[in-house]
């Protein structure tokens, strides 16, 4: 189930990042005109960092996952 969960996520990755790319250039050529405040430009900066790490994040939760998983099927048998 972990291989299968890598392997959507890469496929996610690598679709969603041209649609980010086109963002960042949209967001880049209003930055340039002036039509974006500074706070919006750095809010736009946080949420470009956040996608670039949200692999690392999905990485995480799904080592997590399987730890609580397997911590939750553990059979154990007190009389060996």
């Amino acid at each position: 189930m972990v291989v299968l969960a890598l392997l959507v996520l890469a496929g996610l990755w690598i679709v969603m990042t041209p649609f980010a790319g086109y963002f960042v250039d949209t967001m880049n050529e209003r930055i340039e005109a002036g039509a974006v405040s500074a706070q919006t430009a750095d809010a736009f900066a946080f949420n470009v960092t956040i996608f670039t790490f949200w692999p690392a994040f999905a990485l995480g939760a799904l080592f997590l996952f399987s730890i609580i998983r397997a911590l939750y099927e553990r059979r154990v048998n007190p009389y060996d």
